[in-house]
């Protein structure tokens, strides 16, 4: 998704507002030239990048690489999933052209994604983003989102202009606690509930009628 002024650009809105449609793409930055925004947070689909993709099971043959020209998408992709996935990193990149003008237009952003390290898949990776990640007024914070209602301390960064970010907390905050399986009251300790998988955690035991 992403949030341009007062808009929402995503699918689930209807065809307008997809942004891999050039028209819609093409009308968003003539508006956005025109000064009808004022600021942009934009957090677009990052599942080409997943790391769930470089791990055994049902997350499936990785989709990008880490350098490279296949950056952009793996060659040897079946051709549905390579046209899934050419559209999604071609909203990324779309994205990536609105931020940059954000920078040229002085309009604060905040750009959501998976916590970047150096070596791994990442939009990051795109050479659009790298030039918006080498522009010395845009910075990177990395945090986690249990702080805000998540139920997991993913690691997230965060790439931002003109907005401050000094109290994103980089580290999960929250004590160990007993969770208990609803499968059967199996009991971990943690921070929070494990979140891969078929088995939900709770913070109560279910009695045996609810098993």
């Amino acid at each position: 998704a992403a949030g341009i002024g007062g808009r929402k650009y995503d699918t689930q809105n209807g065809p307008t507002g997809d942004l891999a449609d050039s028209f819609n793409f093409d009308k968003t930055v003539e508006d956005f030239k025109a000064g009808e925004y004022s600021a942009v947070f934009a957090s677009p689909e990052c599942g080409p990048f997943s790391k769930l993709h470089n791990l055994p099971g049902p997350g499936g043959p990785p989709l990008t690489t880490a350098t490279g020209p296949e950056r952009y998408g793996r060659k040897d992709l079946a051709p549905i999933i390579h046209e899934r996935v050419r559209a999604q990193i071609l909203v990324c990149v779309r994205v990536a052209k609105i931020l940059k003008l954000c920078t040229e237009m002085r309009i604060p952003f905040l750009f959501e994604t998976a916590g970047f390290h150096e070596g791994q898949t990442s939009v990051f990776n795109l050479d659009e983003y790298v030039a918006n990640r080498n522009n010395p007024d845009v910075q990177h914070t990395r945090g986690v989102q249990c702080p805000f209602g998540a139920l997991s301390s993913k690691s997230t960064s965060w790439l931002h202009y003109l907005v401050n970010m000094s109290d994103m907390p980089d580290g999960c905050p929250h004590p160990l606690r007993n969770w208990y399986s609803d499968k059967d009251n199996t009991m971990i300790i943690s921070r929070h509930p494990r979140t891969c998988g078929k088995i939900t955690y709770s913070r109560t035991m279910r009695t045996a009628e609810q098993l």
